[in-house]
């Protein structure tokens, strides 16, 4: 079938279709099946189409993203050359000089997804290409966090996290997030702060079976421990005695009352990554 010449009621039905996948995946515990039913390869087919209607090439994005999101997803991908049609994608259809919202969108989307399947240190490092994409990332953190149950329109405050774990490796995006990042309705003083309130909201994660507010917390622990590698913040991550005290706390729980944590291969479990901020902060810890 040649997506481009398809009537219209045939490509909103095939959107209806792909957004209802992407649906279902945000529970990644579902991209397995996913998986098996091939859609790594018709989706990768998709976007290699030179002509493609929009919608389906935003609902296509989004799909790989989700699928991205999840360790064997993301090894599949890459096993199927997606880096390399990605990059082609971006070439032929994400032109920067584009101002309009869904192409905005869509570029997000498909920074996300490049930026989970990408080595860190192979991520590019330079933060005043990526000011956009960084600045739309704090600010859908900020919007999640805002809402009683963490989502804003399609994401969970997991997901911008999860990217900045992989992004916080260069010492040029910490400095542009927390120090230049433009961000509207913060409702703390500073970045780190915000980061550091966080925490403390999602401490008792690990007591409970969500999986997604384990990932957030996770997430949430490897940021500051990327953020104390510098002098630069120590002062104001060491000035919250409740962050402190949270963080010694999650260095020396025994664990008995945690149910047992997924941790994704780029990041460090929550215990390790608090002893790691403490030993950085040159705090006291006696576990």
């Amino acid at each position: 079938m040649n997506l481009s010449e398809t009537n219209n009621d045939i490509q909103l039905t095939m959107v209806e279709i792909l957004e209802f996948i992407w649906t279902l995946v945000d529970n990644t515990i579902l991209i397995p099946q996913l998986l098996k039913a091939n859609c790594v390869a018709f989706t990768l087919k998709w976007i290699s189409m030179k002509e493609l209607p929009f919608a389906i090439q935003r609902a296509s994005i989004r799909l790989l993203y989700n699928m991205a999101r999840h360790e064997k997803g993301c090894d599949a991908l890459k096993g199927a050359d997606a880096l390399r049609l990605l990059q082609e994608f971006k070439q032929r259809t994400l032109d920067s000089t584009v101002d309009d919202t869904a192409y905005e969108d869509m570029r997000l989307l498909f920074s996300m997804a490049l930026a989970l399947l990408t080595e860190p240190k192979e991520i590019k490092s330079d933060a005043k290409s990526l000011r956009k994409v960084l600045d739309k990332l704090m600010q859908m953190t900020v919007n999640t966090a805002q809402k009683k149950n963490h989502k804003y329109g399609d994401f969970d405050i997991s997901e911008p996290l999860v990217v900045f774990t992989k992004l916080f490796v260069h010492d040029d995006i910490v400095h542009y997030c927390v120090k230049e990042s433009q961000v509207k309705n913060m409702k703390v003083p500073s970045k780190i702060a915000f980061f550091c309130d966080l925490v403390m909201q999602f401490r008792g994660a690990l007591a409970n079976d969500d999986e997604l507010d384990q990932l957030t917390l996770t997430a949430l622990m490897n940021i500051i421990w990327s953020i104390s590698f510098h002098d630069d913040y120590v002062n104001e991550l060491k000035s919250s005695a409740k962050f402190l005290i949270t963080v010694k706390s999650l260095a020396n729980d025994d664990g008995e009352a945690w149910v047992e944590q997924y941790v994704p291969k780029h990041m460090s479990s929550v215990k390790k990554a608090a002893a790691g901020i403490l030993w950085n902060l040159d705090e006291n810890n006696p576990g």
